[in-house]
């Protein structure tokens, strides 16, 4: 069985990687050399390894939801990030306030938010656990009933896509939506609808409520800042020089 990650190594991992960042862009801001540009062979590589190991660390999370051991995920998920943050932050050559460093702003905030979530998010996620708010909640009789058909239509949903589970404990997978992305979709929503009914959302605070759903939009917006990188410094890269060298590796100079 794989070890869970601890608190402590947790931090002690974000703390390496924090502090080899900011060493390696005084180093590089010292030196500049031409190999410590961001488009030279060497800064490249660095970023084409770095944005490859940070992909596999989101491929890590994703991966929890496959039935496979979470906490082996969760382990390669922190690692790989904390090591492509510290080559994607070496590849900017030390030069943090340019438009691209923004994404290691990006980068950042997923690291504090994630660390939140697993120190002080997480004790008070066993807090609201054991207050057991919904136990104690009276509801309406109109609420109840459509809890029950609720219920009844998550049962039915379920006995085709999984009929060996329970819809007590059931939680929908990758393998789910893949192998049946309509009913997938429509027991989701039929989640969402009875989450909205209980207040499961209003029983917590907000930031227990969303910061999953936060952690992931700045992910998103990572990714899509990265990939416009890549098509900019790629194909048009007369427009990112603006009239300067275009030394780096590219297939097209194309300007707007």
């Amino acid at each position: 069985m794989t070890e869970d990650l601890s608190n402590r190594k947790l931090l002690t991992a974000v703390a390496i990687s924090l502090c080899s960042t900011i060493a390696i862009a005084m180093v590089w801001r010292t030196v500049e050399a031409p190999w410590t540009r961001p488009g030279s062979a060497i800064g490249q590589s660095l970023a084409i390894v770095g944005a490859s190991i940070l992909a596999l660390s989101a491929v890590s999370a994703m991966f929890k939801r496959t039935g496979q051991p979470a906490r082996q995920k969760f382990n390669r998920h922190i690692w790989l990030g904390c090591i492509g943050f510290v080559l994607i932050s070496t590849h900017s050559g030390g030069n943090l306030l340019a438009p691209p460093a923004l994404l290691l702003l990006a980068l950042l905030l997923l690291m504090g938010l994630g660390v939140w979530a697993r120190t002080i998010g997480a004790q008070r996620m066993a807090a609201t656990f054991g207050s057991k708010d919904g136990a104690v909640r009276a509801y309406d009789p109109a609420v109840r009933a459509r809890l029950k058909s609720l219920i009844a239509d998550k049962n039915s949903l379920l006995a085709h896509i999984d009929s060996k589970a329970s819809e007590a404990t059931f939680s929908l997978t990758l393998e789910h939506w893949c192998n049946s992305p309509a009913r997938a979709y429509g027991y989701r929503r039929l989640v969402r609808e009875e989450r909205a009914l209980l207040g499961t959302d209003l029983s917590v605070g907000s930031a227990q409520a969303y910061w999953r759903r936060i952690h992931r939009l700045i992910a998103l917006a990572f990714v899509a800042g990265l990939l416009a990188h890549i098509l900019l410094v790629t194909f048009f890269a007369a427009y990112v020089a603006e009239g300067r060298e275009i030394y780096w590796w590219h297939l097209t100079a194309w300007d707007f």
